[in-house]
This record gives C-alpha cells, structure tokens and sequence, in this order.
C-alpha cells in the first residue's frame, strides 16, 4: 500500500513538474510577443482606418493569450505582472486612439472592432477614471446604435463595481468558496431582469448558470 501511494505521488509529482516547465515555456513565448507586438504598435501609424483595426485586433490577441495563461497559474507572480504590464500599456496605447478618433464606432469601424474596444476598457481597471470618461460616452452611443449595448451594459456595472457601488444589469460576480456569486445590484432580482432585457442580456438566472459551467469546466482541466 505504501509503495502503491509512493508511486502515485511520484507521478503527480512528476504531472506538476511537467505542467510548470509547460508554463514557464509558454511564459517565455508570451514575453517575447509582448516584446514583438509594442514594436508593431508603436511604429504603426493610426492614420487609417485599417490600420486601427490591425492595432485592435493584435491588443486584444495578445490580451486574451495573457489572461488564459494566468486563469491556468494565478499565483505565479511572473504572469500577473505580465498582465499587469500589458494593460498598461493597451490602456495607454487605446487613450491615444480615441483621443485621434473618438469612441471606435460601428459606423466607422464595424462591430468586431467596436468589441474589441470595449473589452481592452473593460480591463482597464488600474484606471479607473479612464473607464469612467469611455462609460459616459457609450451612454450617448448605444441608443444610436453606434456601440453595442452590451458593452455599455458591462462597462457600466464595471465601473460600478470599481467605485464601490452597486450595479445595474448584474454582469459582475466573484467566485467565493468555489461558488459563483453575483456581487451587490441595485433593486430586485424583477429590477434587474428588466434592466438586462433592456440591453439584450440574458435573465440573471440564465447568466448565473452560464457562469457556473464555464468555471467548472476551468476546474476540470
């Protein structure tokens, strides 16, 4: 029985190791396109239309491979000032197109790159002031359908959320004790289905479900 245990803590020892060189490999992979892709941004020029839409496009790519390799280790802390470093630096380099274009609207950009906008918002926490000012002018834009209202949905509750207040559409959750829990909203759960049929969003209880899935299905890889 002892050699039986031996063996298995061996393997997992040996599971551990692998996933952490697998890490590590991946991290320096991610680091060296970081490296890659502030030099593309920064010598590109915002002149164009297209060329906006390139810029997004290689953000927000770089954005999600970042944040998925830190779902998978969110202890390690050279990932998380990875992360921390790229945002950043999106923040500032977004600050810089919307100064030149204004919000980056459906009409002009199309929709994915209007998400795509968004979503470097939406992560751009460490200014908050920043998500603040784009907030206030996705409400004068979801109504003239020049911005998803989705976004303004999220980004609302978001900056909410980050002032310490209590949210509208019930987009923001933490995950407490493994399970999933929707942080304060303002009204009752009828207020808050109201407010999300408003913006095209799921009922709350559809959401929650939605939620439960996806960090179950991260649990089990």
């Amino acid at each position: 029985m002892k050699i039986k245990f031996l063996l298995m803590a061996l393997i997992l020892s040996s599971s551990l190791s692998l996933w952490a060189c697998e890490v590590e490999e991946r991290l320096e992979t991610l680091e060296n396109k970081v490296t890659t892709v502030r030099q593309l941004l920064n010598s590109e020029s915002l002149e164009t239309i297209d060329g906006v839409k390139q810029q997004l496009v290689l953000m927000v790519d770089l954005d999600q491979d970042v944040r998925n390799l830190f779902m998978e280790d969110v202890n390690n802390p050279k990932i998380r000032k990875l992360l921390e470093h790229i945002d950043r630096f999106h923040t500032e380099h977004l600050k810089a197109i919307l100064k030149q274009y204004g919000w980056i609207t459906i009409s002009k950009f199309g929709k994915e790159a209007d998400h795509q906008a968004w979503l470097l918002v939406q992560h751009a926490d460490r200014d908050p002031n920043f998500q603040k000012r784009c907030v206030s002018t996705l409400e004068k834009l979801w109504p003239l359908n020049e911005t998803d209202r989705k976004n303004y949905a999220y980004l609302y509750d978001r900056v909410a959320v980050n002032h310490g207040l209590k949210q509208r559409y019930g987009t923001q959750a933490k995950i407490e004790n493994n399970q999933i829990e929707l942080l304060p909203f303002e009204g009752s759960s009828n207020n808050l289905n109201e407010h999300r049929q408003e913006m095209g969003l799921a009922p709350i209880e559809e959401y929650l479900e939605t939620l439960k899935r996806a960090y179950t299905r991260k649990k089990l890889r």
